[in-house]
């Protein structure tokens, strides 16, 4: 006999099976086999940017005490959250970003390239972003903007550099 099963808690599913070989039995375990790789699948409808801020509230979530690190960081604020949902927002059809939090209570958008290019903008208190990037032959910029005042078309070409892109 052939049975599917699933442990409760646990991503753990398989098949339990004494030596059957009838017809039946066969078939079974083709359609188990069959349902379990259809929901091992991963699918969604939504859009990178709906992902992309989920994880942000993921993330502030896990990191909105202090010391949520236990080395002593800082919260990250509500402000935070809200910069990085307001850029989020603002722009189209980027690459997706790492989302981190940082010990000094900032939560950051992180870009890398396959060259060691990297593009980084750090959302504070008070609707501030600091950004860095350093790109190909050793170029980097960096700055520290009002949220309200930021380039975003500026600062898309900045990300795109990363990965020698252009839009």
């Amino acid at each position: 006999m052939t049975a599917l099963t699933a442990k409760l808690g646990s991503q753990k599913t398989g098949f339990s099976s004494t030596s059957g070989a009838s017809d039946i039995d066969i078939f079974i375990k083709g359609a188990s086999a069959s349902a379990l790789c259809h929901f091992r699948e991963s699918f969604t409808n939504k859009t990178p940017r709906d992902l992309l801020n989920e994880e942000a509230l993921q993330i502030y979530g896990d990191c909105c005490r202090d010391n949520w690190d236990g080395y002593g960081a800082r919260s990250i604020s509500k402000s935070s959250l809200l910069g990085v949902q307001e850029f989020i927002s603002k722009v189209d059809s980027l690459p997706v970003p790492e989302v981190n939090a940082h010990p000094d209570g900032e939560l950051a958008l992180d870009w890398y390239g396959d060259n060691g290019e990297i593009f980084s903008l750090s959302f504070g208190d008070l609707g501030k972003v600091s950004f860095a990037g350093r790109f190909e032959e050793g170029s980097v910029i960096h700055g520290r903007e009002n949220i309200g005042a930021m380039d975003t078309a500026f600062v898309e070409s900045l990300i795109r550099r990363v990965f020698h892109t252009e839009k």
